[in-house]
């Protein structure tokens, strides 16, 4: 699968942010605040249901390596508890029933 990343400034509450990052028919903005991760799901701007779909969100900063399990919180949205550090390596993994996983990185900005 191809991979594009696009790194935004700002998310769409004006937080600091994250980064957006595309795998097959699905892109994720990666979202922190707050001691929570959020991520937005969606297919060439249209939102995607994340109804059964499970996830896990890795973050390389340095030698440190962080893990965190992503559950569906309604509507687009994925969440896990946890805070990464501006400039870490993100991997996203993401699986909904009966599909291929979805595999894509990032770093956050």
């Amino acid at each position: 699968q191809t991979m594009r990343l696009l790194v935004r400034d700002r998310d769409r509450v004006g937080d600091l942010i994250s980064a957006l990052a595309e795998a097959g028919e699905a892109q994720f903005e990666i979202a922190g605040k707050d001691g929570r991760l959020t991520i937005y799901v969606t297919n060439h701007g249209a939102p995607v249901d994340t109804a059964g779909a499970i996830g896990k969100l890795t973050a390389l900063t340095g030698s440190a390596k962080s893990e965190f399990d992503l559950k569906p919180a309604g509507d687009n949205r994925l969440q896990g508890q946890g805070s990464v550090a501006a400039g870490a390596k993100l991997l996203i993994n993401v699986q909904w029933p009966g599909r291929k996983p979805l595999q894509a990185r990032a770093v956050m900005n």
